[in-house]
Parts: structure tokens; sequence; C-alpha cells
């Protein structure tokens, strides 16, 4: 790979131009809407038995005793899942797995660019092996379908405001207002809700106009039709390497929220040798150069 400063600044480039959808919200991906072909939020591959988005293989052809994994992340969630300016799935999403099947001599991963509405199904029909997306667990998607015990990603959460914005600091500071939850499915739409239900006294509407990060949602922040919004530092920061300064992070994280793999439930066998290599990954240090290699900007972005 790349050194870090180079490989930062060409990937910010070009996904710049091609990638970052209002629907960053990997929100998203771990977002909280229950599976079964409802979208969560727009993410990831063609629908079941349809064409994927850039599809790659590791290796043309699979060796005997090799089992070829399906592995699937988004498309236009940069920095997380993303196709690059040749078509192909890139992403930290996806170099994490890479290094994972690395690890494994027993399988063989294909990568594949994914539709978010249609990544559970798929998981459940075993159209796909392992879906990733910065997924977080929930009661729910636990009931359906068998999580990794090893976390893949981690976001922290921030009251979020127009760039313009400099009256609003914490979250005291909202007052019969309008905060935006993009879809009442999702993780950060169930935030306002919890913290409504224990401050009535604030009189905060909430509502879901399903454009939070579009140039709709921008817009509306940053002429306080909607006053703030609750969202993950490296999706802040990626709006802003896009667009300029048009978002800032106010105060300390709300939450630290982690990622995980999703599989078929009867798939133990592969979550568990998938768990172990992410668990290596970590412990030799991979983990961390590959975090620094995505996610470098984002210190610099939020300061901008």
């Amino acid at each position: 790979m790349k050194k870090v400063s180079e490989t930062g600044k060409n990937r910010r480039k070009a996904a710049a131009v091609c990638v970052m959808s209002v629907m960053s919200v990997g929100l998203l991906g771990g977002c909280g809407q229950t599976p079964g072909g409802v979208a969560e939020a727009a993410v990831g591959g063609a629908p079941v038995g349809s064409t994927t988005a850039g599809s790659t293989t590791a290796e043309s052809g699979t060796a005997e005793g090799v089992t070829k994994v399906r592995f699937a992340s988004g498309t236009i969630n940069w920095p997380f899942c993303y196709l690059d300016e040749n078509g192909n799935p890139d992403g930290f999403e996806f170099a994490v797995a890479r290094e994972v099947d690395k690890l494994l001599d027993q399988y063989e991963f294909e990568y594949i660019g994914a539709e978010w509405e249609d990544m559970f199904t798929s998981v459940q029909l075993g159209k796909i092996d392992i879906a990733a997306w910065t997924i977080k667990k929930t009661p729910e998607r636990e009931q359906e379908f068998l999580f990794a015990d090893e976390w893949s990603t981690v976001q922290k959460f921030y009251l979020t405001v127009g760039g313009n914005n400099d009256t609003i600091h914490d979250l005291a500071d909202l007052q019969d207002v309008t905060v935006d939850g993009n879809s009442p499915d999702e993780y950060i739409y169930k935030f306002w809700e919890n913290y409504n239900a224990d401050h009535p006294e604030q009189n905060i509407h909430l509502i879901a106009s399903g454009d939070i990060l579009g140039d709709a949602g921008i817009e509306a922040l940053q002429n306080g039709a909607t006053a703030a919004i609750f969202m993950d530092d490296i999706t802040v920061a990626g709006h802003i390497e896009k667009r300029g300064p048009v978002l800032k992070t106010v105060g300390e994280p709300l939450a630290e929220e982690y990622g995980y793999y999703v599989y078929n439930k009867s798939n133990t066998e592969l979550k568990e040798a998938v768990d172990g290599a992410l668990r290596e990954l970590k412990e030799n240090g991979t983990y961390d150069r590959l975090y620094e290699e995505w996610f470098s900007f984002v210190g610099e972005a939020l300061q901008k």
C-alpha cells in the first residue's frame, strides 16, 4: 500500500468527485433499522439475483479445498465503502476485509458493492456470506442474523450543526428547535427519540427528512430550518472534505458505536475464523495502520 500521506490525498481527491452521497450515513450502515428488505439508508449491492456493482475477486478461480466468501459492503459511503474511479469496491471496510483474507488460507474473498436495502435479505438467502457497512447490533437484528464478536469499525457521534452556526454548543442549547433524524428506523433517529423523552421541557421537534446530508439537508442546517443533527465524526469530516466547512461538530462525543460483520445464522465456522483474523489484525498493528491510512484526514477536516 502507499504511504499514508500520498494515499490519503489521492483517495480524497478521487472520492470527492464520485462518492459522497447523501446517505453517507453509514450512518448509517449502522443505524437502527430492522432487517428484511427494508432500506435503512440508501446503501449497497444490486437487488438479489441481479448484477452487483463493482464485484472483484482476490484470484481468478478457487483452489481445491478453498471456499469462496462473498464479502459485501456499500458503494456510496466514502471513506468506509465506495467504488473507485475504475468501478472497483474500495474503502476502509474492503481494506480490512482484504487483510482478513490474507490470514485465512482456507477462504478466498470476492468483494461486492451492494445496495443497503438488499444486503440483509441477501445474507438470509445465501447470496452474500458477510455483510459489512458499520452495521450496529440491535436486538431485532440479532434475532435473525449471526453477528461477529469482534467489531470492525468504530464511530464517535457528536451533536452536529451548520458550519455557520455559532449559537449551539451542546444539547442544552436546543430549545424550541427542529432536529433531523433522517429516518424513523435509524440509530440517529432513536437517539433523538430517547433524548426528547428525557428532556420534554426543551420542546425539540424531531423530523425525518430522508435527506439529512444531501443538498437539502445541508441547506436546512445552513439557514437554521434544522438546528442540529446527530452524526459521526468520520461522516462529518467526509462532507467537509467534499463541500468545505458546511458542518461542524460541537461539544464532546455523545456516543461511541461499533460496527460488526453480519452472517447467516448457519455460518458459524466462517464467523469464528474471521473473528480470529480481526483479533490478529488488531494485535499485530495492521488495523491501526489501516485506520490511520483511511481516516487521518478527520482531525484536520473537523478543524476547518
